[in-house]
C-alpha cells in the first residue's frame, strides 16, 4: 500500500511496529513524512527511538506552551525554529509533530515575502527609517543586542538579531553599509562575514497602508 501510495489505516499496532513503517516509508520515498502524536514526551521518544534502530534524524516540530490568546509574548526562540522549519527545503525527514502544534496560527510565505527586510553590502540606507521599520517589524531598540527581537544602533553600529541562531551586525561608512558579519552576542566576537542578510519580522501581523485602509 505503501509503494502503490493509497491511502489506508491502520489499528492496534504496537509503538515499534509504528517506527518500522515511518522508516520503511521515509526510505522508500525520499519524502518529507509529518507524523502526529499525542504529546511532546511522545515526539521525543520516537525522535530518540528513529535515531537508535535506524540512524534517522528526526525533527521536533516545537510549539509555543500559552495559548493563542494570552496577551504574555511567545517563545521567540520557539517561534524560530517553528519558522525554521516551516521554510526548510528539505524532502528527505521526519517532522514529528505534537497535537498542539497543529493549533497555532502562521502567516503565509508570502507575508514574509512582502515584509522581509533585505540589506546588502554596499546598500545606502537610512539608519531612522531601519530603526522605525524593525519596530514595526516586532523587534525591540536595546543598548545591546542578547536575545532574538532586539536591536541596537550605535553610531556607525547597527545589531539586529533576527530569527536565527546569531545575530547580525552592520558597518556603515556613512549612510553606505561595507560590511556585514554575523557574531555571537555573549562575547561579541564576529563569527562570519556575510555578503547580503533576510531580517524576518517577529509579528505575525504588521501594519501597512493596506491592512490600515482594511481596519
Amino acid at each position: 500500500l505503501l509503494k502503490k501510495r493509497i491511502s489506508f489505516a491502520m489499528s492496534g499496532i504496537t509503538n515499534c511496529s509504528k517506527l518500522f513503517i515511518l522508516a520503511d516509508f521515509l526510505l522508500k520515498n525520499n519524502k518529507k513524512l509529518v507524523y502526529v502524536v499525542e504529546t511532546e514526551q511522545t515526539a521525543l521518544k520516537y525522535c530518540n527511538d528513529l535515531k537508535k534502530m535506524f540512524n534517522i534524524d528526526a525533527i521536533i516540530f516545537p510549539y509555543q506552551d500559552g495559548s493563542i490568546y494570552d496577551t504574555n509574548s511567545k517563545n521567540l526562540y520557539k517561534y524560530a525554529k517553528q519558522i525554521n522549519i516551516l521554510n526548510s527545503a528539505l524532502s528527505n525527514e521526519i517532522l514529528i509533530v505534537p497535537q498542539k502544534a497543529l493549533f497555532e496560527k502562521f502567516p503565509d510565505k508570502n507575508f514574509f515575502e512582502i515584509n522581509t527586510l533585505n540589506i546588502k553590502v554596499d546598500d545606502d540606507i537610512n539608519i531612522e527609517e531601519i530603526a522605525l521599520k524593525l519596530v514595526k517589524m516586532g523587534y525591540k531598540r536595546k543598548t545591546l543586542v542578547a536575545d532574538i527581537g532586539e536591536f541596537s544602533i550605535r553610531g556607525d553600529i547597527i545589531d539586529i538579531y533576527p530569527l536565527s541562531e546569531n545575530p547580525y551586525r552592520l558597518e556603515l561608512w556613512g549612510d553606505t553599509v561595507t560590511d556585514i558579519r554575523i557574531f555571537d552576542a555573549s562575547n561579541q566576537r564576529s563569527i562570519s562575514k556575510q555578503k547580503d542578510i533576510n531580517i524576518q519580522p517577529i509579528y505575525k501581523f504588521i501594519l501597512n497602508n493596506e491592512s490600515y485602509k482594511k481596519i
